[in-house]
């Protein structure tokens, strides 16, 4: 446009016209003027082919660009449609994955019934093996010998033992549970590897169990093999250690381990405490060195060498330096007969006297096992207290 002013501009100066002239010129010199008006109409001619060329040029310019722009709108039809698909698509594959979890659920649902119902048919057809042999084995016996009948003793032993295995055969603490459940009115006895174990987990029990105790494991174990109790009751590493020969699993259970000293006589607070003796300065000390058993990791090192890794542990909080205990000689009452006069401090547990080779058997002396090596430990860690004054309490207690 700038280029078509600029050749009008250029042009246009030719066609100016006095308008108190002459239009046709000089009247007396014709040629002349017919020159000039000549000239001026093929200069208009010229800029005219010239503004028809440009309009015809911006018109096909346009026309392209109108083109161009119906391609695009094209394109995005395109690509509008193309979102449409691919989001009908995703409801399609959303959809099919739901329908593929609900079959899954299903699935397992059958395959739970399946399991259940082989196992059902497994039992049945091993009671129906079991009848048939002895039924035949009855009849075709019943004329013969005393050898015969020893026979039929121990086939009729064989069924009836594995009959009694498949109605108790307990993997997981709810299948412990529901056999209670299913009969109320029966006492199922289980047994308890001393009577410690049996308080720990006698308020979970239900009301129809008949509880026996035992001292020794192997006794324990005996009773579950012939079937005389329908579980046993035990802690520690040694359940995991019985674990390939029988069906072990957790009671759920924490059982904690603690010291406990009876308190100074109160009339109140502890009428059941001590009146002639003190057991306070025992405790503070007793304290201090479990407190230092612990931070120096005697505890953790004791669990890795009796393979008690799993420990669960409660700690209270971790002391940089010993607990406040008295000078030596100021000590009172059990403490002061232990460093003065017993060098030992008597200690009682509740619990069988073999707990298996990780957690303690105190039926050999020394007693092996974590227990009696941390409590070794706590006592000697006793013996190296000191009071304010510095003086060491005393090596050479034992308990």
């Amino acid at each position: 446009l700038k280029s078509r002013k600029e050749n009008f501009n250029r042009i246009m100066p030719d066609l100016e016209i006095d308008m108190h002239s002459n239009p046709f010129g000089d009247q007396d010199d014709p040629d002349n003027n017919f020159d000039q008006i000549s000239l001026t109409s093929e200069d208009q001619l010229q800029l005219t082919s010239q503004n028809v060329e440009f309009l015809e040029k911006r018109d096909k310019e346009i026309r392209e660009v109108l083109r161009s722009i119906e391609d695009v709108n094209e394109i995005f039809r395109d690509v509008a449609a193309l979102v449409s698909n691919q989001g009908t698509v995703l409801d399609q594959i959303e959809y099919n994955i739901e329908n593929t979890v609900v079959q899954i659920e299903q699935g397992n649902k059958h395959l739970s019934k399946a399991v259940e119902q082989k196992q059902r048919g497994l039992k049945f057809k091993l009671i129906l093996i079991g009848v048939i042999v002895s039924v035949l084995l009855f009849i075709i016996l019943v004329g013969i010998n005393y050898f015969n009948m020893h026979l039929i003793y121990v086939t009729l032993s064989i069924i009836l033992f594995t009959l009694s295995s498949i109605q108790c055969d307990i993997t997981n603490l709810d299948e412990f549970f529901s056999i209670f459940e299913k009969n109320t009115s029966v006492h199922y006895p289980v047994g308890f590897l001393s009577s410690a174990n049996y308080e720990v987990v006698k308020r979970y029990l239900p009301t129809n169990t008949k509880n026996l105790f035992f001292e020794k494991k192997d006794d324990l174990l005996k009773f579950v093999e012939n079937e005389t109790i329908i579980a046993g009751v035990t802690t520690g590493v040694l359940a995991q250690n019985l674990a390939p020969n029988y069906h072990v699993f957790s009671s759920l259970i924490v059982s904690p381990q603690a010291m406990l000293l009876a308190p100074d006589y109160n009339n109140i607070t502890s009428p059941y405490g001590l009146k002639t003796d003190s057991s306070n300065d025992l405790f503070d000390a007793l304290n201090a060195a479990i407190a230092d058993v612990q931070r120096e990791d005697k505890d953790e090192t004791l669990l890795s060498k009796n393979n008690k890794t799993n420990q669960i542990r409660v700690f209270t909080c971790l002391q940089d330096t010993q607990l406040p205990v008295p000078n030596r000689n100021d000590t009172t009452g059990f403490l002061h007969k232990i460093l003065f006069e017993t060098k030992k401090i008597l200690i009682g547990g509740l619990g069988p006297m073999d707990m298996g080779g990780h957690d303690g058997d105190y039926s050999v002396n020394p007693p092996t096992g974590f227990f009696p090596e941390l409590l070794d430990a706590i006592v000697k860690k006793l013996g190296q207290l000191k009071g304010p004054d510095g003086f060491v309490y005393g090596e050479g207690i034992t308990a």
